[in-house]
Formats: C-alpha cells, sequence, structure tokens
C-alpha cells in the first residue's frame, strides 16, 4: 500500500535510539540526522527520484523497518518542496508501505529486524546487533541454534556477541554512571582467550577497574589486543597498572618488536605525539619555532614513505 507522510511515527525503541533517552519525534529526528552515513541515503533516495525499498509499519504508523528513510524523505521534503524536477510530489507525498498487522508476534519482528540488520544489507552498529541477540535468546526463549538458522550467523559469533552484551549488563548493574558504549571492551575481550578467560574466572573486578579507571585509551579492539600481548608479562602489566596501556605497549614495541635503536627512536616520537595534551597542542600553536620544526618533520616523514 502508500500512505502519506503524515501517516508514520518513528519508533522510539528502535535499537538505535532507545538508549539515548528520547521523549519526543523532533528528538529521534534529530538523533537519526546526526548518523555518519546518513547523507548517503539522503542522496540516493534523491537521485532515485523515491525509495527503493518500502517502509515496513505497524497499522498506527510507527515504524518497524525505514526510519532512517523516513527522516531522508522529510529532509528531502524541507530542501526541495518547490522543485518538482528534484521533488516530484507523487513520488514523495505517498510511501510504498508494507503494513505489519497487530496479530503478527514481536518475535517474528524481532526476527524479520535481525535478518535486515544483524546479517543484512544494513548491518547496526556492534552494540546494537548484540542487543537484539540478547533480547532473541533471553526475552524470546530461542536456542543459539535457533538463532543461528534464523539469521545464517555462526554459532561462536552469536556466542561472542550475547557473551559480551551480557556481561556489560553485569557491567552496568554495578556502576549505573557508566555508559553501553563500554560494550566494545567485553565483544573485543571476548575474543582474546587470555582475557576471556581472566574475566570469567576471578578478573572481572580488576577489569572493571582497569575501564573505570581509565587504564585505556581507545574503545576496543586495540586496546584489548594490546593488553593480551602484555597481559602474561608481570613487568610491562605493573607499567600498565601504574601508567595505563599506551605506555605499557610502547615498552612492550621496545623489548620485543624493535631491536634497532634508530626505529625505538621513532617508537619514543610515536608515543610523545600520541601522548601530547590540549594544553601541550595550545602551547604548540604559540610557538613558531616548534611548528615550522613539525612541518619539517611531516616533511621528512612523507619524503621517506614516498622513496620506500
Amino acid at each position: 500500500t502508500e500512505k502519506s507522510l503524515s501517516f508514520f511515527k518513528l519508533d522510539l525503541q528502535n535499537p538505535r535510539l532507545k538508549h539515548l533517552d528520547i521523549k519526543t519525534q523532533k528528538q529521534a529526528e534529530d538523533e537519526i540526522w546526526k548518523e555518519n552515513d546518513i547523507g548517503d541515503l539522503f542522496n540516493a533516495i534523491v537521485e532515485s527520484k523515491g525509495l527503493s525499498d518500502p517502509i515496513f509499519s505497524r497499522p498506527d504508523g510507527t515504524i518497524i523497518e525505514g526510519n532512517r528513510r523516513l527522516v531522508c524523505i522529510k529532509k528531502i521534503r524541507e530542501k526541495y518542496k518547490e522543485d518538482e524536477n528534484i521533488f516530484p510530489s507523487e513520488k514523495f507525498n505517498k510511501i510504498p508501505t508494507y503494513i505489519i498487522p497487530n496479530n503478527v508476534e514481536n518475535i517474528e519482528i524481532d526476527i524479520l529486524l535481525a535478518r535486515f540488520h544483524v546479517t543484512g544489507k544494513k548491518e547496526w552498529k556492534s552494540l546494537n546487533q548484540a542487543e537484539h541477540i540478547y533480547n532473541l535468546k533471553e526475552n524470546h526463549n530461542l536456542t543459539f541454534d535457533k538463532i543461528k538458522n534464523f539469521l545464517g550467523m555462526s554459532k561462536a559469533k552469536l556466542h561472542q556477541k550475547h557473551w559480551a552484551f551480557l556481561e556489560t549488563k553485569k557491567f552496568l548493574d554495578k556502576y549505573s554512571d557508566e555508559s553501553l558504549n563500554r560494550y566494545s571492551f567485553f565483544e573485543e575481550a571476548y575474543k582474546k582467550k587470555n582475557l576471556r578467560e581472566f574475566i570469567e574466572g576471578k578478573g572481572i573486578e580488576k577489569f572493571y577497574f582497569w575501564i573505570r579507571n581509565k587504564k585505556f585509551d581507545n574503545t576496543g579492539a586495540k586496546d584489548m589486543r594490546q593488553l593480551s600481548l602484555i597481559f602474561e608479562k608481570p613487568d610491562l602489566m605493573d607499567i600498565f597498572e601504574k601508567d595505563g596501556i599506551k605506555k605499557a605497549y610502547h615498552k612492550y614495541q621496545e623489548k620485543y618488536e624493535i631491536k634497532e635503536d634508530s626505529f625505538k627512536l621513532v617508537l619514543d616520537l610515536i608515543f610523545l605525539l600520541e601522548t601530547f595534551s590540549e594544553e601541550d597542542v595550545k602551547e604548540l600553536k604559540k610557538d613558531s619555532n616548534k611548528m615550522s620544526k613539525l612541518k619539517k618533520l611531516k616533511k621528512d616523514i612523507e619524503s621517506l614513505l614516498g622513496k620506500i
């Protein structure tokens, strides 16, 4: 069927939005419009002069699948309302729609969304995928075998995402001031056998402490890879406990990866540049002599890379 733009409501419980404490349609629209790749979808709809894929909604207009498309249509309407060449009204005033009856159960809708966004054409962020898998397992009581068959995802991947989301929930239950974005630490830790065993054993409180006390610099893959490498080296773990992952991994590289003194200097330079604070940067901006040295360094490095 086709529905007018006014028929639809954004789903405030959409996995992209539900953690953001959004109360209004306008807030939801603004949040979706902030997404990094939304401009690509906007341009594709403009070029196609309408939607290629229909929107899925409930009979009351609440969108099940297509929140981003609806926001793009609204933005296109705002921008090109007076231009029939770009905005042919017959294409944009009536939106192709599948109406999902109210007697369709939530589990069926969740499986549909998982096929679209966990293993389908427009994947959600890893966190949203994990929560959806957790929901299928814990709230809909599906086995991993069932979820695997529905989604075509390996059982190992399902276990990884479910475990990481469960561990993140435990962390947030204990520290309510923390963010769900901490999920990435747990997902990446799962991939490293020594870290996973540490967390599943008696190390969970220590792992929480490291997260809470900012012993990591990034949010996942890089930090966990580096921690896994230094994990069984007490001297490096002492540095990590005291000064964080960046300094500990720097010492690991010096000790185990780089033998030549000249490249140890390169490592020191990289470490120095990575640890510049905002105050350091402000001071550099004021010092034309140091700025000229940095520009020369950049030029020399680019020249060397060009020769290589």
